[in-house]
């Protein structure tokens, strides 16, 4: 039994680790194009410009 519950949680640790890395990571990306969008569209045009 003991067995069983070690790796019932396993895969819930794993399970629940990865799903918040997820959903971490897709806050993060979401942030970074929302808060980054106005400043990254002149950057891109002074790169392009500046090429």
């Amino acid at each position: 039994m003991a067995k069983d519950i070690n790796v019932d949680d396993l895969a819930k640790w794993t399970f629940w680790i990865t799903f918040a890395g997820c959903v971490a990571y897709v806050l993060v990306v979401a942030l970074f194009i929302l808060s980054g969008e106005p400043s990254q569209t002149p950057q891109t045009t002074t790169e392009s410009g500046h090429k």
